[in-house]
């Protein structure tokens, strides 16, 4: 069985890049709607972040319109 890594970092130009969330999650298991699990962590340790880059896959509508409302851009 293989797997699959989640990972949130800072994105700045001209700045250090710092890893502030990451997720192992086995390969069959589905990645849609983890939006959700990956700002929630960030929110608890201060660093929610304005925009969160992800693919359209990843996230539900719902969880878009929820972001949105907390202040992430997705």
């Amino acid at each position: 069985m293989g797997y699959h890594v989640h990972i949130a970092e800072t994105c700045r130009n001209l700045r250090t890049e710092i890893l502030t969330d990451f997720e192992v999650l086995p390969a069959n298991e589905n990645d849609y709607g983890k939006e959700r699990r990956v700002l929630e962590r960030l929110d608890k340790r201060g660093w929610r972040p304005t925009v969160l880059n992800v693919d359209a896959g990843y996230c539900t509508g719902q969880g878009i319109v929820d972001a949105q409302a907390q202040g992430t851009l997705l």
